[in-house]
C-alpha cells in the first residue's frame, strides 16, 4: 500500500450519491467505489499516521449491522500499544 496521497476525487462523489441512495442494493453494485474511494485511502492514512494503528485495526474485524458498522470493543486491548 502506497502512503497518504489525499482522498480521491472520487470520495466525495461516492459519498453524495451514498447519501441519496443508502441501501444495500446501491451499496453492494458499488461496492468497488467503496473500496477504492473510502477504505483504501483510509487504510493509508492509519498506516501513514503510525503503523502500529495498521497492524492493530487490521485484527479488528468491521461488521455491518442495518445502516451502522460496528467495531467491537476491546476494553482491555488499547488501539495503539508502547
Amino acid at each position: 500500500m502506497a502512503g497518504f496521497a489525499g482522498f480521491p476525487k472520487g470520495t466525495a462523489k461516492f459519498l453524495r450519491e451514498l447519501s441519496q441512495n443508502n441501501g444495500k442494493i446501491w451499496f453492494d453494485a458499488h461496492r468497488g467505489a467503496y473500496e477504492a474511494n473510502y477504505i483504501d485511502p483510509a487504510r493509508a492514512f492509519v498506516a501513514t499516521i503510525d503503523p502500529r494503528l495498521q497492524k492493530n485495526l487490521a485484527k479488528r474485524q468491521l461488521r455491518a449491522e442495518g445502516q451502522r458498522v460496528l467495531v467491537p470493543h476491546q476494553p482491555r486491548r488499547p488501539l495503539l500499544q508502547g
